[in-house]
């Protein structure tokens, strides 16, 4: 479980290793651990900072993998589409949307 502090202090809300440092040992011990991210859940329509381009897309972050290649302090990620009032998820199809913070 990822501290829920930690997200509301930054402008960018994605999840990071840290914030499971209140976890026990849960981030020594795990060999992959991911993050899921939905811009939507803190920007909202017709809130400040909400983006049409996001609607729909779930980020998954690789935020630590042990054996695999690549950037060894998380930094991979890829989206899918999620409906949030049925739960679907597929492939998403076009551009990614823009990881800029508002």
């Amino acid at each position: 479980q990822m501290s829920r502090e930690v997200s509301k202090s930054r402008t960018d809300h994605r999840p990071r290793l840290e914030d499971l440092r209140s976890s026990g040992d849960l981030e020594q011990d795990a060999d992959v651990v991911l993050g899921l991210y939905r811009h939507e859940y803190y920007f909202p329509k017709g809130v400040k900072g909400y983006k049409q381009d996001c609607e729909n897309f779930l980020e998954i972050l690789v935020l630590k993998q042990r054996m695999g290649a690549g950037n060894p302090r998380g930094g991979l990620s890829t989206g899918i589409f999620y409906d949030v009032k049925t739960g679907q998820m597929g492939d998403w199809y076009g551009e990614f949307p823009s990881k800029e913070v508002d």
